[in-house]
């Protein structure tokens, strides 16, 4: 049986022992179902007898064991739900003798003794309420618009528009009498991390929460700008994704494995998962439009670009109701928004230190990165491509120029290159030290320089590792030949054969930047803190 690591029991030791007896347990919530799962799921509920309130709860998968128990019980205990502080309770009371043995074990060292009682008459009435709850839940879409909007939604996934429009190249989809009579459309995808639809009812919304997100905010306000935003939303995700099935690329999946999800955000009623009769017509007849504006378009759309075009379209609403819809792309808004960030959840940084902010969201889920060398005569090809010439001089002093390689699919380094473009290019990369002080490991940390100032950590390499020492070696000589300077490759690719090496057709982009020192990153050493929470 697992038991609690040391660090985690002097945590809970560390807490006020309540003078209070908790009920838990886990049971079937018949009405709720996860993806296409046969079986219902369990809901796990730690509660206070005595003050009557839910302390923590966690949805479950029916196979999953008793560790789930102790881990929501974990959670009651340093974060409950309720208003009430942190600490451990006296007694605990459940009413199966399996799981009774299972908690005696696991919290031996807590000093929290575990009961066993046939009948729990608070968690009954507990389960009872959120069952009439569920039941009584309004549905995500009305039954007539459901089939017509899934259909829709897979029908957009098939045709993926994000994989040549970025989320501020919005356009502008527009309804012959009706409420609203103009949406605002951008979309979520090209940077690989959500894939979706916003639908704007206000441009003043759109614009207010992309200038929110432009300045430095803490989650909280993240959180709180997010639900200001008036719009309604589809998104995708993966179809019946367990937590520890590892990270999968949605891009990559057929539109019968990806769930869209519907709902609405407003400041008033903040996110509302599911779509009214109204709001259903109107994101149907939004899904239909674009669906065959991207279909006719999609060349035009795919150029560097970001053309003026549009298309009016009669779309059925009912066997005896046609409304014309006409979308149209916006350059200028697209202009203006370009200059602000794009739409993505804040990643916290790995690394604690009181140097200057070191981030790590650049870098796609997925991608694999590299150093090493790139002949000349490719660097003028790439450069060439951008509109840039490398210093001709350095060609009799190196064989090439040191190269930084970046490889993920397409679609995520095409966002890549557009991140990186919007935050003034890459100046400068370099090398600073690092170090896990639980492993003793020491670490090369590859870390990039952005012109807006930004660092950002890039990957990280063992110092012990004989690869990387060669590597490191031969990159400081070709950097010193160079004169400082090196390049930042980014390719697609990482998929096929190419993995790791590829060909030329597969570098979308390649940056000249400067070699930067660690006086230069100013960072210090970087400790990687251990959690064992």
């Amino acid at each position: 049986m697992s038991t609690l690591n040391p660090s985690t029991l002097r945590r809970l030791q560390r807490l006020p022992q309540l003078s209070a007896a908790w009920e838990g347990d886990r049971r079937v919530l018949a009405t709720v179902s996860i993806a296409d799962q046969e079986q219902p799921p369990e809901l796990i509920v730690w509660a206070d007898a005595a003050e009557g309130t839910v302390r923590a709860t966690e949805l479950v998968a029916p196979e999953v064991g008793n560790e789930a128990i102790v881990r929501c019980l974990l959670q009651a205990i340093e974060q409950p739900h309720s208003q009430f502080p942190p600490g451990r309770p006296e007694k605990v009371v459940v009413r199966d003798r399996q799981v009774q043995l299972f908690l005696r074990g696991a919290l031996q060292e807590l000093n929290i003794v575990v009961e066993y009682a046939p009948q729990l008459p608070l968690l009954d009435d507990v389960y009872e309420s959120l069952q009439k709850f569920i039941s009584n839940r309004q549905p995500q879409l009305p039954p007539l618009y459901r089939q017509p909007l899934l259909r829709l939604a897979r029908a957009l996934w098939q045709e993926a528009p994000w994989r040549y429009l970025a989320d501020h190249q919005v356009l502008r989809v527009e309804i012959e009498d009706w409420e609203p009579a103009a949406l605002h459309i951008s979309l979520l995808g090209l940077l690989g991390q959500e894939y979706g639809v916003l639908m704007y009812r206000s441009i003043d919304s759109l614009r207010r929460f992309r200038e929110q997100l432009s300045h430095d905010r803490t989650p909280q306000q993240r959180q709180e700008a997010y639900l200001q935003q008036d719009c309604l939303f589809m998104t995708y995700e993966q179809a019946g994704a367990e937590e520890d099935d590892g990270p999968t690329d949605l891009a990559d999946l057929p539109a019968s494995e990806v769930e869209p999800s519907f709902g609405q955000l407003h400041p008033l009623e903040g996110a509302r998962p599911f779509l009214g009769e109204e709001e259903a017509q109107t994101v149907m007849l939004t899904l239909e439009a674009l669906q065959r504006f991207f279909r006719l378009r999609h060349r035009e759309l795919g150029l560097e670009s970001f053309p003026a075009i549009s298309g009016r379209y009669r779309i059925d609403l009912g066997p005896s109701r046609k409304v014309t819809v006409r979308v149209s792309t916006q350059p200028q808004l697209a202009d203006e928004l370009s200059q602000l960030v794009a739409i993505r959840p804040p990643v916290a940084d790995p690394f604690e230190d009181d140097g200057p902010p070191l981030s790590d969201d650049l870098l796609p889920e997925g991608a694999i990165y590299s150093i090493g060398m790139l002949p000349w005569e490719v660097v003028e090809l790439l450069l060439a491509a951008r509109q840039q010439q490398p210093a001709p001089s350095r060609r009799e002093r190196s064989d090439g120029l040191p190269t930084i390689l970046v490889q993920t699919s397409r679609p995520k380094a095409r966002g890549l290159i557009a991140e990186l473009d919007r935050a003034g290019g890459p100046t400068g990369f370099g090398f600073n030290p690092g170090q896990d002080l639980l492993t003793r490991t020491r670490y090369d940390l590859a870390v990039l320089r952005t012109g807006n100032g930004q660092l950002h950590l890039f990957g990280e390499f063992e110092l012990d590792d004989p690869h990387h020492v060669k590597a490191r070696r031969q990159w400081n000589e070709r950097c010193r030949k160079s004169g400082g300077r090196c390049g930042l490759v980014i390719a697609q690719g990482v998929t096929g054969s190419g993995r790791g090496n590829p060909e030329l057709k597969d570098m979308l982009a390649l940056f000249e930047l400067q070699t930067l020192s660690i006086d230069d990153l100013g960072l210090g050493v970087l400790n990687l803190m251990p959690d064992f929470g």
